[in-house]
């Protein structure tokens, strides 16, 4: 039976759990208040809390009340409310998921990459606007987080050249680096440019995404790239010593990212890199006190070379730090 308090969560552990993963599994309050897209002010891991608590018992009730053998209920912001409070990874279900209007062949490769599929090739029930026409009135950056993600002609020529003194480009990274890059991991990749490009470089990226406001996912797929679909809390589902490169963009939401949730979060992408792997943190939004006391300190610990290190500062409210990191040998 469910506990009725989530903070009960760690009677369903026996024994006692240790320190370490009772710091793991700790609910944590986000350093600046609710998170504007994700609407949550704590965060929970899917570890010990799984859906213990009242009201993720309760939307769990909802989630799996489905007609066995049936059309699934149009739910995809329910199964990503659960997700967010640690009721992660969701149930299987015994119904078939619903099919787009569309069943026209996507693209073919290179055309896909940068191309939007047709309306009608994408399930819009459950989002605010119905079309792509829509969501390009909207602001792009309260919708999703993401600034012109649908804006393909602008992505795509992202990483090409830099628009700063603070930019990376993939042609240098991929020079950078002796032995080349083959896989990787984007975290947060939005719509999926950064693996379409670097797809066009040689280079297989899985993309993780959450449909916020948009049906990410789906033009993840569409632009014949993988889609993950993952919260940034969950252990990552990859083997140990895997990756040549993981990219991350402004993965903690401008400095709202609990100290211990960041500490956790890197070492599991140092698990999944391997040896002489590069760990590419673009654009991380912090204060300059976070960045000093959290960032700084739990990216050292790691003992990365500092490929590459840039630090913005001239915008008023937060600093922003680009790094191109490679992972130790350990013995």
């Amino acid at each position: 039976m469910l506990p009725e308090n989530v903070n009960d969560n760690l009677n369903l552990l026996d024994p006692i759990p240790s320190s370490e993963l009772q710091e793991f599994i700790a609910l944590r309050d986000l350093p600046l208040g609710k998170h504007k897209l994700f609407q949550i002010s704590r965060v929970a891991s899917p570890v010990g809390h799984a859906c213990a608590g009242s009201s993720s018992k309760d939307l769990l009730q909802t989630f799996m009340d489905y007609p066995v053998g049936g059309l699934c209920p149009d739910d995809s912001d329910l199964a990503q409310t659960l997700m967010l409070q640690g009721c992660e990874p969701l149930p299987r279900r015994r119904c078939f998921a619903r099919s787009p209007n569309s069943s026209s062949d996507p693209l073919p490769f290179p055309a896909c990459l940068w191309s939007l599929p047709p309306d009608n090739a994408i399930l819009w029930t459950h989002y605010a606007c119905k079309n792509f026409s829509c969501l390009g009135r909207h602001s792009s950056s309260s919708i999703m987080g993401c600034d012109s993600c649908l804006d393909l002609d602008k992505e795509k020529h992202r990483w090409v050249s830099a628009r700063d003194d603070h930019d990376l480009v993939i042609h240098g990274v991929l020079a950078m680096k002796r032995g080349g890059l083959r896989i990787g991991l984007d975290l947060g990749g939005g719509t999926g440019s950064f693996a379409a490009r670097m797809r066009e470089m040689g280079v297989t990226i899985v993309t993780t995404t959450l449909d916020v406001g948009a049906p990410l996912s789906s033009v993840v797929a569409a632009r014949g790239l993988v889609p993950m679909h993952v919260t940034i809390s969950q252990r990552l589902p990859f083997f140990d010593n895997t990756m040549d490169i993981v990219h991350a963009e402004d993965i903690v939401g401008s400095g709202s990212m609990p100290a211990e949730s960041f500490e956790f979060l890197v070492y599991d992408l140092d698990r999944i890199l391997r040896p002489g792997g590069l760990l590419w943190l673009e654009k991380l939004a912090c204060s300059y006190e976070m960045l000093q006391t959290v960032y700084v300190p739990a990216i050292d610990r790691m003992g990365y070379e500092r490929v590459r290190w840039s630090v913005d500062s001239h915008n008023s409210r937060h600093v922003f730090l680009t790094a191109l990191l490679e992972k130790p040998v350990r013995s």
